[in-house]
């Protein structure tokens, strides 16, 4: 039984904006450190969530309470 599978040619429309993509980067860092996962990749994750919080801090003129 093998059926042809049909390509799918529409274009994606995903949308994410800084905030957003911060808050998946956090509560997927937190996942995985409740499931002992890898600490580089933890790290990662937190890294570039840390960046962007800058990143936004900087464009709004705000300043952040703590300095990693």
């Amino acid at each position: 039984m093998s059926k042809e599978i049909e390509e799918d040619d529409r274009v994606p429309r995903r949308k994410l904006n800084k905030q957003e993509a911060i808050r998946r980067l956090l509560h997927t860092s937190i996942r995985l450190v409740m499931k002992m996962e890898d600490p580089f990749a933890i790290h990662l994750l937190v890294h570039s969530a840390d960046k962007m919080l800058i990143d936004i801090a900087k464009k709004q003129n705000k300043l952040l309470r703590m300095d990693w």
